[in-house]
């Protein structure tokens, strides 16, 4: 695959961001960040180290290699669909390791702004869901319950990233209904927010 070029990174390093920088590396999270057309200019070492990519080779879209590529076209729409509405980003996808396998994995992007309410980009991690995990082995406390077609329908399609709107287009709902089903899975499911809650689908194999 072609490399795509990226921009250069000098003047993108904001207090804030070299912040962020610091705080992942200091964790070792998979984190990553974007300028307001989407180039990515930071990929965090755990990243490199996690899917085996030499550092600096994620840069601008060429992160995009590192999926599986029956994942591309969902993860190429829904990160571009968050860019151009500069909203939150999340979405599930099998992510290379460096033995040429895959694992599944979770990106949640969420947007920033300056204190003027320009758009700058997003602030992102990703965290690998488990085989283990996706075969049930997650334990299930006494108050679980199992979701209804309805909620596992809703979530299904917020994993592929999916906004709100588009999930009620879907199923011919309204955008009320949708949040409606997101708080009661959540409640089924100790979900703390909506992202959690659709890794916690994922995670039991309802999803």
């Amino acid at each position: 695959m072609t490399i795509i070029d990226h921009k250069p990174t000098v003047h993108l390093w904001t207090p804030e961001r070299q912040h962020f920088k610091a705080v992942t590396e200091g964790t070792s999270l998979m984190a990553w960040a974007t300028d307001v057309d989407g180039h990515c200019f930071y990929m965090s070492p755990e990243w490199y180290r996690f899917t085996g990519m030499n550092p600096g080779t994620g840069l601008g879209f060429n992160w995009l290699m590192a999926l599986h590529p029956d994942d591309l076209m969902n993860v190429r729409q829904a990160f571009f669909n968050a860019t151009d509405t500069q909203s939150a980003y999340g979405v599930a996808y099998r992510l290379i390791r460096p033995d040429g396998s895959y694992t599944l994995a979770w990106a949640v992007g969420l947007p920033k702004f300056s204190d003027n309410g320009l758009f700058q980009g997003f602030f992102g991690t990703t965290f690998p869901i488990e085989h283990d995990q996706l075969r049930g082995l997650v334990q299930r406390g006494p108050a679980y319950k199992e979701l209804s077609d309805r909620e596992r329908d809703v979530l299904r399609l917020l994993a592929e990233g999916k906004s709100s709107e588009a999930v009620a287009e879907a199923l011919g709902i309204t955008r009320r209904t949708v949040e409606s089903h997101v708080a009661n899975a959540g409640t089924k499911l100790g979900g703390l927010n909506r992202v959690h809650t659709v890794v916690r689908a994922v995670r039991l194999n309802e999803i």
